[in-house]
């Protein structure tokens, strides 16, 4: 039966224009933006926008192979310069001016051509882009040159397909402009013949504007020419209007999941959930992405709120990757949700295949959105970690990591490198902040698309495998950080039912919420009541712990997974839901039917009483510690109990809080020590090499605390009091403006190894965890723990059934030299004491008392049983040297020079002084600013400097200190 039409054609937006209309490279031109204009993000955006931009040149391969981009550099994307920053002209409106002229902008050199110039409209807020506008589609934008001549726009239909389910009344609108005033124009709209030839005349205008409306009602696909006429110049525009039955009605085979299917006999189902949608065609490589009414998917319809279309392909070749869609309705283009690797039109082109060569090209001129890609019989990995059994939860060190911000190749590959610094460490297990497809490259991740997909900006999944696989064998256990409490709009169960081709939802959505029910929320806000969605996130999390051998998954935001409306109250969002909670442990039982050691861990701050009954059923849930640790590490009593890093002192009957100082998401401690420590005398906390010597005596206070524990990367090497290592947002609003955005990449600090001070951390703590390692005093839940916290001084004691061990652990947090007389003969008869790092024997006195005489900083780790002594290389209190610490105020030499396109220089800080750094000209003129005027700590600092954003010539590097005074050196660029 034949249906009314379902694709009524959107009109093409007029919100980018540039003046003048025809123009040369050697002109400038004046662009303005409309926030309507293509997806519409910028639509009511308050804060600066700013251009990305580059050019198409005679020198790049395709569109996607922008030349000359600014801002240039591999991190261009995450820094808005002032010169690109656009002029609001309006409501809703922003202009930019290429000046001089557009080579001259963009510096393009005279043996190459300019043909497009590439654009994309960055709303910053926080040094981060929060909105991005593009093409309605997804894709950039382009303005292509063009000097003079003729041109013909086609109105309307907006796209180059439109769809029809039945007799398709089509309104066609085109628009003629020319450079020649006076000419005769004449636009002709023809359709192509049986034979292939545009010969069939449907509508002819003797002037420069054309409006018909054409029917359409043979099944086929129409295929459309007009061609624009004057002065005996000619344009064209080819579109297509496809006419289609309406599809077979037909029950799934028993078994069929949804997703993709290879059978044994070499075909392969495709079946799609989506209800209340009248028609699917399949469209890829293998029909040349034509949706003919052969690939219109059979419908399995139980009712209009249950309904899957499937179909099975035949006669396909093995290990060959296809490249394939759904074309819903004829007018949302999909990825199968549960595709495993995903093709990007935008994204792909910036990842070298250094980084990952395993996927194909994008088809460009076949589609647009994601692109989905399976391949039959793809090689199996061989695992050999069958004998692995994953730690027990209350033994867990777990090293959390943004793959991004740890390697500078950002890939699964060199991931493995780091292993065995990891290994020696002690941590024996690895959280992984999200690796499926997510939105973008350059990201956290907790925007996610696609979540059966390896994020290619980080390698293949068979290096993911690798990675896991040789975790295990160190008896490593890995964890990924999963996003389920919302997804982005770019996943294919958001554009399936959304107002916009990127949402926000509509009410017929089956997973996710038109408007999110709590004010925490992220992109799109799952529905986790509808069967739709409890499948789906099965499937996920079943996918990873068998396909990837994933030992568990750490929920972001779980305490989202409610259909409570708590809009407006917070409070209220945080308080007991039964139905939060019954949604939970639907999900654990099911993750605990596959692999019953697997780990639950929720990202929750709920009320006590629901983590507790959370706790108590297996779960394990992120205890923040951050606030007290940074107390105590900054020297400050007041704040500073950190007992509720133990379930115990937290009131939990079981050791199911994984307790951590620093995370991805808390402001790093040694930040807080060098910006905010606390002092006395000569002793101050803010002093680079005294915040350094606190982080051991922190670490003793918290790894020997029984329980699960987790440390952020770098934590071991003192990372957070660098040059760019503050944690924007939320809170810590202190951080300066040249640090980068809360969610922007981050420096790499290997180098860190290097400084003894630092490495002298690591050292420590991995003796800490040995320690931990060694008795199960340190883990045992049933260990009882004692101590005295909210002072200067502070202690520990540890006893309990799981060991004949005993521990105390005395340390001065204060600014100030602390004594104190501890009576042993209070809580053991046990006499002799043994000191784990000095490996010195201590005996009580007559009075059952151990005197302990601390300066600031020094701790003491004591048991009754002798461990052996760890060997610590250097210890910060030995290190008298200052090394890892500049003694001067110095500039370096820039290398290379002469150079181009880049150079560096390092800059010496030996005490924390305000600096500023500029590059002036040979008339001292300043001609870019590398650094505003803002404080330094002390420590050694790389600046890159970009040809690309100076002309030839000589220039210096200036770089004065309110404490120092000014130093300078030459360097010179050469084009």
């Amino acid at each position: 039966m034949l249906i009314t039409l379902i694709c009524v054609p959107t009109e093409v937006s007029a919100q980018l224009t540039w003046s003048p209309v025809f123009f040369s490279e050697d002109d400038s031109l004046t662009i303005t933006f409309g926030a309507s204009a293509g997806n519409g993000d910028l639509e009511g955006f308050q804060g600066d926008v700013y251009l990305y931009t580059g050019v198409i040149t005679s020198a790049s391969s395709s569109d996607t192979d922008w030349k000359y981009v600014k801002p240039s550099g591999s991190n261009g994307w995450s820094t808005f310069p002032a010169s690109l920053k656009m002029n609001a002209t309006g409501s809703d409106q922003w202009s930019f001016s290429f000046t001089p002229s557009i080579r001259e902008f963009f510096d393009v050199p005279d043996s190459e051509t300019i043909e497009k110039i590439a654009l994309l409209f960055r709303g910053e807020q926080g040094g981060e882009s929060v909105e991005v506008g593009r093409m309605a589609d997804g894709s950039d934008w382009f303005i292509p040159i063009q000097e003079s001549g003729l041109t013909l726009t086609r109105v309307s239909p907006a796209r180059d397909f439109t769809f029809c389910n039945g007799p398709c009344p089509l309104d066609i609108e085109m628009h003629l402009s020319t450079t020649q005033p006076d000419s005769s124009r004449s636009i002709r709209l023809l359709r192509q013949s049986p034979q292939g030839v545009y010969s069939d005349t449907l509508a002819v205008t003797l002037g420069d504007t054309l409006r018909t409306t054409q029917t359409f009602s043979e099944p086929q696909v129409h295929k459309l020419l007009a061609i624009g006429s004057s002065a005996g110049l000619q344009d064209s525009s080819f579109f297509d209007v496809m006419v289609s039955e309406a599809p077979k009605n037909q029950k799934r085979p028993d078994g069929l999941k949804d997703g993709i299917t290879e059978h044994q006999d070499g075909s392969v189902s495709f079946s799609l959930f989506a209800p209340n949608k009248s028609i699917v065609h399949l469209i890829g490589d293998f029909n040349d992405w034509n949706p003919t009414q052969e690939f219109v998917l059979k419908r399995d319809s139980l009712n209009p709120d249950s309904t899957w279309f499937w179909t099975t392909l035949t006669g396909l070749e093995t290990e060959k990757a296809y490249r394939f869609q759904y074309l819903v309705d004829g007018e949302i283009r999909i990825a199968d949700p549960y595709s495993e690797l995903i093709l990007d039109p935008n994204d792909d082109r910036w990842i070298p295949a250094s980084i990952n060569a395993s996927f194909p090209n994008y088809p460009v001129d076949k589609t647009e959105f994601h692109v989905g890609v399976f391949e039959l019989d793809e090689p199996e990995f061989e695992w050999s970690d069958q004998t692995f059994t994953p730690p027990p939860k209350e033994e867990l060190v777990i090293y959390e990591l943004l793959l991004r911000d740890f390697v500078e190749s950002h890939t699964f590959e060199t991931l493995i490198d780091t292993l065995d610094y990891l290994e020696r460490l002690g941590v024996n297990a690895i959280e992984l902040m999200p690796v499926n497809e997510f939105e973008g490259n350059s990201s956290w991740g907790y925007n996610p698309s696609h979540y059966f997909a390896v994020d290619k900006y980080y390698g293949t999944k068979e290096q993911l495998k690798r990675f896991v696989n040789e975790s295990h064998r160190r008896g490593i256990a890995v964890i990924l950080d999963m996003v389920l409490n919302h997804s982005f709009g770019q996943s294919p169960m958001v554009r399936l039912y959304a107002e916009g081709d990127y949402g926000p939802p509509t009410e017929e959505n089956p997973w996710f919420n038109p408007t999110a029910k709590h004010d925490f929320n992220v992109g799109y806000d799952m529905n986790h009541e509808r069967k739709a969605t409890q499948y789906f996130v099965d499937r996920v999390t079943q996918f990873w712990l068998e396909e990837f051998h994933i030992d568990g998954f750490r929920f972001d935001l779980s305490k989202g997974f409610t259909q409570r409306n708590t809009l407006g109250d917070v409070g209220a969002w945080g308080q007991y839901d039964a139905s939060r909670i019954r949604l939970l442990k639907r999900m654990a039982d099911h993750m605990w039917s596959i692999n019953p050691d697997s780990y639950v861990i929720l990202e929750h701050f709920a009320e006590y009483r629901e983590e507790r009954e959370l706790a108590s059923y297996g779960a394990l849930l992120w205890r923040n510690m951050n606030y007290a640790y940074g107390q105590a590490t900054m020297g400050f009593a007041s704040g500073s109990d950190f007992s509720g890093v133990h379930h115990s002192a937290a009131g939990f009957p079981n050791a199911n809080l994984i307790g951590y100082m620093e995370s991805h998401d808390e402001q790093w401690l040694m930040y807080k020590n060098v910006n905010y420590g606390n002092s006395s005398g000569d002793y101050s906390v803010r002093d680079f090499r005294t915040a350094l010597s606190r982080q051991p005596l922190t670490g003793a206070f918290f790894f020997l605390w029984p329980g699960p524990k987790m440390i952020w990367q770098f934590g071991e090497l003192g990372y957070g009091g660098g040059q760019g290592e503050c944690l924007k947002g939320h809170d810590n609003e202190q951080c300066l403006p040249s640090d980068p955005g809360r969610t922007a990449p981050k420096p790499i600090r290997w180098t860190y190894r290097d400084n003894p001070l630092r490495y002298a951390i690591y050292e420590q703590w991995s003796a800490m965890i040995s320690l931990r390692k060694q008795d199960p005093l340190f883990t045992s839940a049933s260990t009882e723990v004692k101590h005295y916290l909210n002072v200067d001084q502070k202690w520990m004691y540890m006893e309990g059934p799981s060991s004949d061990t005993k521990a105390l652990i005395v340390g001065n947090f204060g600014v100030k030299p602390q004594s104190r007389d501890f009576k042993v003969s209070n809580f053991t008869d046990e006499t002799t004491w043994f000191d784990y790092f000095s490996g010195d024997t201590l005996v009580v006195d007559d009075q059952g008392i151990l005197t302990f005489d601390q300066q600031p900083g020094e701790f003491s780790i004591l048991t009754t049983k002798s461990f052996a002594t760890p060997e610590v290389s250097v210890s910060i209190e030995d290190d008298k040297s200052g090394m890892g610490v500049p003694n001067s105020f110095e500039l370096s030499p820039v290398y290379p020079n002469p150079f181009n396109p880049e150079a560096r220089f390092e800059i010496d800080i030996a005490k924390p002084s305000n600096v500023s750094v500029h590059v002036i000209d040979i008339l001292g003129r300043i001609v870019q600013t590398l650094q505003p005027n803002q404080r330094m700590v002390a420590g050694q600092y790389t600046f890159t400097l970009q040809a690309t954003q100076l002309s030839s010539g000589t220039y210096f590097v200036s770089v004065r200190s309110d404490e120092n005074g000014l130093r300078i050196t030459p360097f010179t660029v050469l084009k």
